[in-house]
């Protein structure tokens, strides 16, 4: 029931091969996020939280058996209250309509109250407080990654998306694999010291998340204006229609 206006860009040579043309969409992909310095930044943040997430998944059914004293079945209720969770957090994203700086505020403080919650994570010993604890974070995440997709949606030029959203799947891609292997090496070397490995996650997560809330061009980032013109391929140009922006900003957050 959505019209997107959407722009397809031709190719200039139609008889070139697959290959060459995914390389060359890739190569137009990474140029656009990184000539972004909000976008950017985005990403690699993006990045390095899912990069801190995998193991805490991974070694999720150790940590029901070992520390919770649970049986699988514990496992699939956390999932199944995580996914619920996340149906509320997507419903929330769609009936909150927040001024896009409180939204962008409040966004940046999500993204730093995960990593303390995945911190304190291993220290939960009740399998009844963990199922609200799946439950709670299921709403966050849902709430963050259907604003974070939308800012992206709206602030890059239609024949652009595909590209760009082809370098966040391919970085989250490859760096999912890396995650889970050395979630297993870890795991074994400290003697599956689950609590402290999610200590260690969450602690990551903190400080990625709060560093990278100094960048100003990342704050500008997540208070975008539906009604500010989309930039052009490659360029360089504010999202945020409001020139006073900054000055609403915390000073906390600044």
């Amino acid at each position: 029931f959505i019209t997107i206006p959407q722009k397809v860009r031709k190719s200039d040579d139609p008889e070139k091969s697959e290959a060459k043309e995914f390389k060359k969409d890739l190569k137009e992909g990474f140029r656009y996020v990184w000539h972004n310095k909000g976008l950017r930044a985005m990403v690699l943040v993006a990045a390095g939280l899912s990069f801190f997430t995998v193991p805490i998944i991974t070694l999720l059914s150790f940590f029901v058996k070992d520390f919770l004293h649970a049986g699988e079945v514990w496992f699939g209720f956390l999932s199944a209250a995580y996914s619920i969770g996340a149906l509320i957090g997507f419903s929330l994203a769609a009936i909150l309509r927040l001024d896009k700086v409180v939204r962008g505020r409040l966004i940046m403080m999500l993204i730093i109250f995960e990593g303390i919650m995945f911190g304190i994570l291993g220290f939960f010993r009740v399998p009844l407080h963990t199922l609200f604890f799946a439950l709670f974070m299921g709403v966050i995440d849902g709430y963050i990654n259907v604003n974070i997709i939308t800012i992206v949606q709206i602030t890059t030029p239609s024949e652009m998306r595909g590209r760009v959203f082809g370098v966040l799947s391919m970085l989250a891609g490859s760096l999912a694999p890396l995650a889970m292997g050395l979630s297993g090496f870890v795991a074994e070397l400290l003697h599956r010291n689950i609590p402290l490995i999610y200590f260690a996650c969450g602690g990551a997560m903190i400080v990625l998340s709060v560093s990278v809330t100094a960048v100003r061009e990342y704050r500008n980032f997540l208070v975008y204006d539906e009604k500010a013109s989309l930039p052009e391929a490659g360029e360089e140009k504010p999202v945020v229609g409001a020139g006073d922006m900054e000055a609403s900003i915390p000073t906390v957050i600044k």
